[in-house]
């Protein structure tokens, strides 16, 4: 079982070994399988897949901070023996990057922000049930009505709530925690790092004007809304999100 840094991974090993590798961060609940093969398979590019601390395959607990969870990957980015790394982060990963960016700028050579926000609204009652071990089920279901519009439920849909009572309630409560006080307004002009920015444009979760606004915070940003998609924009189209993301590496790599 490959682990790094107490972190499991998977790898697609790209043609270039000389080229900044991709790390691919996930959101909070969730592990390295939320990762379609379009986007772990990215042309040219050496990419790994991550279980952050105390999810998926990964050792240790979850993180009740983003900044602790950002910690755990520039140590994974050292142990790889890369000086540098491209960063895409869906919601809580996003913010990881975002953090990464922020307190480790020479060591992360872009990033890719999806479905992501300079600060995360969440209701304190969702966190709360989720604190509640004997209300676990009745917050799974709260939560499976969020991640995307009704009209967007596709045929991945039914197994991702399947697999929501197979996450650990402390694991649901760090990872909201951590996204509630994770807070980045203010110094997103310190972020002069490239980045592409994706939404959903009904995401339910971070609206889409948050996003929005974090693309135009950025100095050195660009954006890609997508019309009539949510929260989980790499499942509902993994397709047109790796064709955003492949041309982004393009223009960082040459």
């Amino acid at each position: 079982m490959p682990v790094l840094a107490n972190i499991y991974y998977t790898q697609y090993q790209g043609s270039s070994s000389s080229r900044p590798p991709v790390i691919l961060i996930h959101g909070a609940g969730s592990n390295h399988l939320c990762w379609p093969a379009e986007i772990r398979r990215l042309r040219d590019a050496t990419v790994y897949a991550i279980d952050l601390p105390g999810h998926g395959k990964s050792a240790g607990t979850a993180h009740h901070l983003v900044s602790s969870y950002s910690s755990a990957i520039i140590d994974f980015i050292a142990r790889l023996g890369h000086n540098r790394a491209i960063l895409v982060g869906h919601s809580l990963g996003a913010a990881i990057a975002l953090q990464l960016a922020l307190d480790h700028p020479q060591h992360i050579a872009g990033l890719v922000c999806i479905s992501a926000a300079a600060s995360f609204q969440i209701d304190p009652t969702v966190i709360n049930l989720f604190r509640l071990h004997q209300t676990q089920k009745k917050a799974q279901e709260l939560l499976g009505r969020f991640f995307v519009p009704q009209h967007g439920k596709t045929n991945w849909y039914p197994n991702l709530i399947k697999s929501l009572p197979t996450v650990r309630n402390s694991l649901w409560y760090a990872d909201l925690r951590a996204a509630e006080q994770f807070d980045l307004r203010g110094q997103l002009s310190g972020i002069t790092i490239p980045t592409l920015v994706l939404s959903g444009e009904e995401d339910p979760l971070v609206p889409h004007s948050n996003a929005t606004h974090l693309f135009r915070q950025l100095p050195n940003a660009r954006f890609k809304g997508f019309p009539q998609h949510g929260h989980l924009l790499m499942l509902e189209d993994p397709t047109g999100v790796a064709h955003e993301i492949q041309g982004f590496f393009g223009e960082i790599v040459g």
